[in-house]
């Protein structure tokens, strides 16, 4: 894939949402993600793992041990709520984490010092153009369609019993307040086939490059802007580490 031009400031992410408008259209949705190694291909943390056998499993035990520990929990056989759940926190699934925003894309480029030595990407997908190509309709999905359902249900379910092969764009119902700040949307995948090796995806993908002398000074940036960890992820123990991360003043003596 050709690559469309790096990311090394605030600025050249505007230009690059620009690139992406340009491409796909002033009128197109657009959903962002970032990777802190360029390289890394667009599929789910189940079929990265290798452990898609197992995706019912760790889909069924999550249901099955959360309301104890959360509050507000889906309806039982609201599966595609629990979907969506399980996989803002962490558990492999077959969904990918989108957002609405280029700035929160930007941010999981590079919030993970560890891959500093390395360029990370940000992608910019179509996902109504992916939709066409995946199932003959260019348009979102609704979470509650009964297609959508289909395609979450088959994760709680044994591997014999599952039949699509698609990949598809759909918003999300904002149930968790993760979903909120992170403009979330998905991608479901019922296939381990990358998005980034799909026929046909330069017509709805696109790849910037963050180079890795970057990373450092756009974390910092985009701090100073407000997004980092304690505002995507509102909770005690996020909020906790950064604010022990912080460095302050000290008295006049």
């Amino acid at each position: 894939m050709a690559e469309p031009g790096k990311i090394t400031d605030v600025g050249s992410l505007e230009k690059a949402v620009l690139v992406a408008v340009s491409k796909f259209g002033e009128e197109s949705d657009i959903w962002w993600r970032g990777h802190s190694v360029a390289e890394w291909d667009l599929v789910p943390k189940v079929y990265r793992l290798g452990r898609e056998n197992d995706e019912h499993n760790f889909a069924l035990t999550f249901l099955h041990s959360a309301r104890s520990r959360y509050i507000r929990c889906p309806d039982s056989d609201d599966w595609s709520s629990w979907l969506f759940l399980m996989q803002h926190y962490g558990l492999p699934t077959r969904l990918l984490d989108w957002s609405k925003s280029a700035l929160v894309g930007l941010y999981f480029s590079v919030c993970e010092p560890q891959f500093d030595d390395e360029s990370g990407a940000v992608w910019a997908l179509r996902p109504a153009r992916l939709n066409k190509q995946q199932f003959g309709s260019e348009s979102l999905v609704s979470p509650q369609s009964e297609f959508v359902k289909g395609l979450c249900n088959e994760a709680f379910i044994s591997p014999q019993f599952k039949k699509a092969k698609v990949t598809v764009g759909v918003p999300t119902d904002q149930f968790d307040v993760r979903h909120l700040v992170q403009e979330s949307t998905f991608t479901i995948h019922a296939t381990n086939t990358p998005i980034n090796n799909l026929a046909g995806c330069n017509e709805y993908l696109l790849r910037f490059e963050v180079p890795s002398a970057a990373k450092k000074s756009l974390r910092f940036i985009l701090n100073r802007l407000g997004i980092n960890s304690a505002y995507l992820f509102p909770d005690l123990d996020n909020l906790a580490r950064h604010v022990s991360s912080m460095t302050f003043l000290k008295a006049d003596t």
